[in-house]
């Protein structure tokens, strides 16, 4: 390949540092948050919780002026 076979060849140590491993807690928050399942469930209870706030608004007072 056009390389003579006698040459010394130095390498050169790219891996000097050890590769940053993510912490415990973060890489299983992570993992939690991309799980169809919990998305699905923080979306359900999202939904609930606007479904509670529209019916609260049932009980309030209504307050209707007509005019002619």
């Amino acid at each position: 390949m056009g390389v003579d076979p006698e040459r010394i060849i130095e390498i050169e140590d790219i891996l000097s540092q050890p590769a940053a491993a993510p912490l415990l807690e973060r890489a299983s928050s992570e993992a939690l948050k991309s799980r169809p399942e919990m998305l699905k469930s923080e979306n359900d209870i999202q939904a609930a919780e606007s479904q509670v706030r529209a019916e609260k608004t049932n009980y309030l007072p209504t307050l209707s002026a007509g005019g002619m």
